[in-house]
């Protein structure tokens, strides 16, 4: 391709399509490339789930809210982690770009918003979910993309992987070298870069090199999260952030269906289910009160376990007198008994153990100790001093859901880790989304939006709800609206 573009935007998910979309509207030249053979990124796979406040929605319902709130919520489960300049941005876009989701066709859950407790939770409810998830946002965002690309203002290039970024004499960039789908290289140059790439999160040897050493649990995370983008602007001496703010999802469980993808597979969140089970670390003993409200608590708690690891341990009493610990989980083809489809029931995951990794089962709990690799005397003497603990209703580690002791055989023991869903590390920028050598020095030419940040931009070391999907779509628009400037740009302002 020939001249210069106004607009190249490296990734088309939901940072890219919006930037390209409104820098198209403003009458920019704008190429899209797309390692995929599709768009919409990590909208595939996405919950979806999005925080605004001061919506319409909530007014419907009769709910208060501003986004002053929202900050103040926002900067308090981030323990003030988070960038307060760049969180003041996204609550203060957060209600605009939900309503221009809704005007674009985006489908609300019915009895949308409410407060979640996947994360630490809000004290209003403002987490919007999509009747499809994170589809419902590509539904919604890609009508406008396409109708950009008819008209000829966007020019969109799938299987085409950005391999380099052509630096400048004066230390900027000014391009992009790609590999074609048909395998050719080719440089391509352009006013404006913009990386919108995503993450890391399925990348297994980067994965701990930007995050502290842990390592990568994961399956849920877009097969494209390679941190290319991250790669390649450090390579022009980027600066990383928050690669000391990794936090793992609590918890995960091997897939019975695919031994090497994590899922969330049982019900560890209190308020959604009272634990009757006890976690154990490899040395035999609890790390925290099992029915802890607090999820970010949980998190925290589970950054001290060796490779993000515990075992959830439990009798056979628990198992048939206890709800369904299981979900969203059919072990009808491992079933043996013939009894028909079982989805997520206690009885039916008596099919998964000792067949399935992560899944033991032992008639006394020396030999789960041994199946397991617990430490055994460990383990006895928590299993004894938490069933001291039932008989007196006063728990060591002051756990108050105390319904029944580990005390009958078989025990049972399921393996869970901390898994990654999202990256936390990402390219420091400023706040016109300029990327940033160290110093706090803009690299020209270069921008960046989406997982390519990192979670902690706006959560710091803590999963603050929301503020992924919704801030990544608000900064594509700021930049393709308002940031980016280019020569036609820069005359229309002036007329």
């Amino acid at each position: 391709m020939t001249g210069t573009w106004d607009v190249i935007v490296c990734g088309g998910g939901s940072a890219g399509i919006p930037c390209a979309t409104f820098a198209a509207k403003r009458g920019a030249k704008v190429l899209v490339l797309e390692h995929s053979d599709r768009i919409g990124g990590t909208l595939y796979v996405s919950g979806g789930q999005m925080a605004a406040a001061g919506t319409k929605a909530q007014k419907e319902k009769g709910i208060e809210d501003s986004p002053d709130r929202h900050y103040q919520e926002v900067m308090r489960i981030s323990k003030g982690g988070a960038r307060a300049d760049l969180v003041r941005v996204a609550v203060d876009g957060a209600p605009q770009t939900f309503q221009w989701l809704l005007d674009s066709g985006f489908q609300l859950t019915p009895g949308h918003p409410i407060v979640t407790y996947g994360h630490e939770p809000y004290e209003v409810p403002r987490t919007h979910w999509g009747v499809e998830n994170g589809v419902s946002v590509l539904k919604a965002l890609k009508p406008g993309f396409d109708a950009e690309v008819a008209k000829g203002n966007i020019t969109l290039r799938l299987n085409t992987e950005v391999q380099g970024l052509i630096k400048t004499v004066q230390g900027g960039v000014d391009g992009v070298i790609v590999r074609n789908a048909d395998g050719r290289r080719e440089e391509i140059k352009g006013t404006n870069i913009v990386l919108t790439t995503g993450g890391y999160a399925s990348n297994k040897q980067l994965f701990p090199v930007l995050s502290g050493g842990y390592p990568l649990f994961g399956g849920l995370a877009n097969p494209q999260s390679q941190g290319t983008g991250i790669t390649l602007a450090m390579m022009q001496g980027a600066e990383l952030w928050g690669s000391d703010c990794y936090m793992p999802t609590f918890a995960g469980i091997t897939d019975p269906r695919d031994p090497t993808r994590q899922v969330i597979g049982t019900v560890t969140t209190p308020q959604f289910r009272q634990p009757w089970e006890i976690f154990v670390g490899v040395d035999g003993k609890r790390f925290i009160a099992e029915d802890t409200p607090s999820v970010d608590a949980r998190e925290h708690a589970l950054l001290s376990q060796p490779d993000l690891t515990f075992w959830v341990v439990y009798d056979e009493g628990i198992r048939k007198a206890a709800p369904s610990f299981f979900v969203d989980l059919n072990f009808h083809a491992l079933d043996d008994s013939g009894s028909g489809k079982i989805e997520g029931t206690n009885i039916g995951i008596m099919a998964a153990f000792d067949k399935i990794p992560g899944f033991v089962s032992a008639p006394t709990l020396a030999e789960l100790a041994k199946k397991t690799g617990i430490n055994s005397a460990g383990l006895e003497k928590t299993v004894a001093d938490y069933n001291k603990g039932v008989a007196s209703g006063t728990d060591s580690m002051g756990r108050k859901h105390l319904p029944k002791p580990v005390s009958e055989g078989p025990y049972y023991a399921v393996r869970h880790h901390g898994f990654a869903v999202v990256s936390f590390a990402g390219l420091a920028v400023n706040s016109k989304l300029q990327v940033m050598r160290p110093g706090a020095q803009p690299i020209p030419g270069l921008y960046a939006a989406g997982e390519v940040l990192g979670k902690s931009l706006l959560s710091g070391k803590s999963f603050v709800g929301g503020m992924s999907l919704l801030p990544t779509i608000t900064f594509g628009r700021l930049l393709g609206s308002q940031i980016l400037q280019w020569e036609g740009a820069k005359r229309a302002a002036a007329e």
